[in-house]
């Protein structure tokens, strides 16, 4: 897997038990209001969890690829 500047590692699920270590690219399409941080590092949380390894988390299923992650630590 090649790194770029223009790819971010991303966690991704596509299905039950299915996690990958994925290169996204890193968005170019930025409003007005919005701001590209630089990630220095991610977490997951208990809910990430239960996506990989049930599939689902109360009403929502992953029906198709997820980023997981949403504690970040980063450089604005």
């Amino acid at each position: 897997m090649a790194k770029t500047n223009d790819d971010n590692l991303s966690l991704v699920i596509h299905k039950k038990g299915d996690l990958r270590l994925e290169q996204t690219p890193i968005p170019t399409n930025l409003g007005p209001n919005d701001v590209l941080c630089k990630t220095h590092s991610c977490g997951i949380c208990g809910t990430d969890i239960h996506y990989w390894v049930h599939g689902f988390m109360s009403s929502f299923v992953v029906k198709e690829p997820l980023i997981l992650g949403h504690e970040v630590s980063a450089l604005v």
